[in-house]
């Protein structure tokens, strides 16, 4: 059983995204594709790249450059069995590989630099709270994930 295959303009159409404004996205190496296509084939595109272009879309349109958009959306988008998942696009001081003396991590800002991490709903507040936190976009990745699955009419593997 196989997975469904999309291509990048059934994406496009489905997430109300216009084609030139992802291939821009593509083209310039901000969002990497699935894959690199055999010469003159589409690209292959799964539900779960499709879900991983959604939230490369969603945290552009919040703001977040599309550098640092794209760096942080090459993770695997994933959601929880037993908690909603929320992906937390977030920038202040994060710990470096540096100790200091009292053999505590160092904790710095790094100027135009944002983190991504996928949070669930019970440590959504906690996370947002943290005082090393200064700015945060917060997606909600299983109403995304739906969205995206019900606009490319996904029913799973068949």
């Amino acid at each position: 059983m196989s997975e469904p295959i999309y291509t990048l303009k059934q994406i496009c159409d489905a997430l109300n995204i216009t084609r030139g404004r992802a291939e821009q996205w593509i083209a310039r190496g901000h969002f990497r594709p699935p894959h690199n296509p055999i010469f003159g084939a589409a690209r292959e595109w799964q539900i779960q790249d499709a879900i991983r272009f959604a939230a490369f879309g969603v945290i552009v349109d919040s703001g977040i450059p599309q550098e640092q958009a794209g760096v942080i959306t090459q993770l695997d988008m994933h959601g929880f069995k037993n908690d909603t998942a929320f992906f937390v696009v977030w920038r202040g001081l994060h710990e470096t590989a540096t100790k200091k003396a009292s053999g505590t991590f160092l904790k710095m800002h790094i100027p135009g630099v944002w983190y991504g991490e996928i949070v669930k709903e019970s440590a959504l507040l906690a996370h947002l709270e943290n005082e090393d936190v200064w700015s945060a976009t917060v997606v909600n990745l299983d109403n995304l994930e739906r969205k995206v699955k019900a606009a490319l009419g996904y029913e799973g593997s068949k």
